[in-house]
């Protein structure tokens, strides 16, 4: 403020004014502007300060509680196991830490490079870029089995998720949506999730935008589905050519079962697909499943987006979800071709019942042959009514696809 006021008076010297009355008081007025200028822009500041403080708490209250209680699990198994080896912590470790990133939802392309020595491969510990690491991971077919259900599960038969799996399935998704941004659109009607960390990674979090275009009346069925199944829905399919697939999986040297398979870069298709599902069935849970919600049956369609004339991705669709027996939200889906059962899909609601975030799991052969294809695949809620009718609609302006979040 003083340089401000030298200023001033060097400027009033210049112009050879007398110290009289005028010039106290001309003086008196420019100290008293400058005085409010700052004392109005020390203000505005704190308010610019306390709006970015607010804005980051409300950013970070849906996943503060799911961290706090990640970081509260953590400390038990250090508590409650205190004859565990390393090994295992840093196991457990790496699992809640995929999961802190599933939910966080905003994806990574590299990490710090792991020095410790851990023979056991990790999404957390490799280098830049990190997309060939998660490829590998998620094409690595020795992981489809019984025991893991051929979802995105622990080999170990308990149900539990294997977060560093979703994780990889997550990076895959996101890192092939970004490559190919000038291909693949949706239309501007359709809804973009905004890329905000944790959003709609809670339970009933998805919220069905207002339409004018006319809906089929709710069934009475719908009304009891706690998984608000009917309505429309994106989905994208991502896979390998089966060449690059079969001689990733058997044409490469021969590695130990818990060793990983190399890193590949190798480039993959992708199908956005559009899929209307309608409730058809709800029973209750069985021995296996989580007891608090039903398993809800469901049928529909899938057509494709882009490549628009995609034949092989216009089918009919059926499927359930249920709790597991762990209380997370398990979809399982089949896609049908002329009436016939030809791929199947076991997912993993990221966020719990109705979250916005969405479905994220495998696709494989029906008959669950080993040597493939499988793939990942995701698929999440634009809206929750079905359109009465099916027409063609004309040409409308695009706007760049991108999946929510991740």
């Amino acid at each position: 403020m003083s340089s401000m006021l030298d200023n001033a008076a060097q400027y009033i010297d210049s112009e050879d004014c007398d110290v009289n009355s005028e010039a106290s008081d001309t003086e008196m007025d420019l100290e008293e502007f400058v005085s409010e200028a700052i004392r109005r822009e020390e203000i505005d500041r704190e308010v610019l300060e306390l709006e970015l403080e607010e804005q980051e708490l409300m950013r970070a209250k849906v996943g503060a509680e799911e961290a706090k209680v990640l970081n509260e699990q953590l400390e038990n198994d250090s508590k409650n196991h205190p004859t565990m080896s390393n090994d295992a912590i840093s196991t457990s470790s790496r699992q809640l830490s995929a999961k802190l990133h599933c939910l966080y939802g905003v994806s990574i392309d590299s990490v710090r490079k792991d020095t410790t020595g851990s023979s056991r491969y990790s999404l957390r510990s490799d280098t830049s870029p990190i997309h060939p690491y998660a490829r590998s991971l998620v094409y690595d077919l020795r992981q489809h089995e019984d025991s893991t259900m051929w979802g995105p599960f622990l080999a170990d038969g308990s149900q539990h998720i294997d977060w560093e799996k979703m994780e990889a399935l997550m990076i895959i998704l996101d890192h092939n949506v970004k490559l190919s941004p000038e291909t693949h659109y949706i239309p501007e009607t359709m809804i973009r999730a905004p890329n905000q960390p944790f959003v709609g990674a809670s339970p009933k979090s998805f919220v069905s935008p207002a339409s004018s275009i006319p809906m089929e009346p709710a069934l009475p069925i719908e009304l009891q589905d706690p998984y608000n199944i009917t309505g429309t829905w994106i989905r994208l399919v991502c896979f390998l050519d089966y060449s690059d697939l079969y001689r990733f999986n058997f044409e490469n040297d021969v590695q130990a079962d818990n060793e990983p398979r190399p890193p590949i870069d190798i480039e993959e298709a992708i199908r956005l697909i559009t899929m209307t599902l309608r409730v058809t069935k709800i029973e209750p849970p069985g021995e296996d499943d989580g007891q608090a919600l039903p398993i809800v049956h469901f049928e529909g369609k899938a057509a494709s987006i882009r490549p628009q004339f995609d034949h092989n991705t216009n089918s009919k669709t059926r499927g359930s979800v249920r709790l597991t027996r762990h209380g997370d939200v398990r979809w399982t889906t089949f896609t049908i071709f002329h009436g016939e059962e030809r791929w199947r899909s076991e997912s993993i609601q990221v966020g719990g019942v109705q979250s916005a975030r969405g479905v994220i799991g495998f696709w494989f052969d029906k008959n669950y042959d080993e040597h493939g294809p499988a793939g990942p695949t995701s698929f999440w809620k634009i809206r929750d009514g079905i359109e009465e009718e099916t027409r063609p609609r004309p040409h409308s302006p695009m706007t760049r696809f991108t999946i929510p979040m991740y």
